[in-house]
């Protein structure tokens, strides 16, 4: 049987033809709803108009709980506006004033003085060998003490943030819970002191030397360790940013005289150096490089 194939175009003309008559009947129902509900506003509209000319507006219950709420909700805004301008007007304090308020007035710790409750240095001597402590309060912040000596003083709990201590000398040091963030230590000698419990998160200490000292729970983050001579320091529990303790533990070497520990343990070099194989059954195994 001879069967004659139709063009593609007008197999679609009908399907075209359907769907424009669909989408006008749609539109002319949707604009037909659209009108009814402008109507209906404005109806209410002028219901509400002329029931306002005609004298005052009935206020019902529901609107009355209505207008008590928007009311309340103002005195709230109001309040917080004025406690928000009183707070703006009190004049800020810095971190040293407000610890030495609470000094005055609680007997708490004063910003800069030694901080009790330590214990002794578990560097054995060191406190016997101190030089006498002048002030209770040591708060030198930017400041200069280029090339200065403290060596064997008693800086413990003291404030050096953000000073210039280039090549200083704080070797033999008591220099726990001391807070030295932002100070500038280049080729400073911290050989043989106690820094534990002491902040110096980013610092400048490349060159200096930190051998045989003790820096447990010390705070080094974002500080600049390059080149320094850390011979038989302890850096337990230390906070020490990952790429630091990489560079530290090619020239970690020693033990330290006081706590005993060895450096590149205390470090956890092995950890860092090592790269881990994460193979069906091996996981966490280290495979030290050769």
């Amino acid at each position: 049987m001879y069967t004659r194939s139709l063009p593609a175009s007008s197999l679609r003309m009908p399907t075209l033809a359907f769907r424009a008559g669909a989408n006008t009947m749609y539109r002319e129902s949707r604009g037909k709803l659209r009108l009814s509900g402008v109507r209906e506003r404005r109806l209410r509209a002028r219901a509400s108009f002329k029931q306002k000319e005609g004298g005052a507006r009935a206020c019902s219950p529901q609107t009355r709980e209505e207008a008590g709420e928007r009311l309340s909700l103002a005195v709230r805004s109001a309040a917080a506006g004025l406690l928000l301008a009183a707070s703006v007007l009190v004049p800020v304090t810095s971190p040293a004033d407000t610890l030495a308020a609470e000094s005055r007035e609680t007997g708490g710790i004063t910003y800069g003085a030694k901080v009790v409750g330590l214990g002794p240095s578990v560097i054995e001597g060191l406190e016997d060998n101190l030089k006498e402590r002048v002030v209770d309060v040591i708060s030198e912040s930017n400041t200069e003490h280029d090339k200065a000596d403290y060596s064997r003083e008693d800086l413990g709990g003291a404030v050096f943030q953000e000073a210039s201590l280039k090549e200083a000398n704080l070797s033999e040091t008591d220099l726990r819970a001391a807070v030295f963030t932002r100070a500038v230590l280049y080729k400073a000698d911290l050989s043989n002191s106690d820094l534990s419990n002491a902040l110096f998160d980013y610092c400048v200490l490349r060159g200096a030397s930190l051998a045989n000292s003790v820096l447990e729970y010390t705070n080094l983050i974002r500080s600049d360790l390059g080149e320094t001579d850390i011979t038989g320091a302890d850096f337990s529990e230390a906070l020490i940013d990952k790429y630091w303790i990489k560079q530290l533990c090619e020239t970690a070497s020693g033990t330290n005289p006081s706590t005993g520990v060895d450096t590149r343990d205390s470090l956890n070099c092995d950890l860092y150096e090592g790269t881990y194989y994460k193979g069906s059954g091996n996981y966490d195994m280290i495979i030290k490089p050769k």
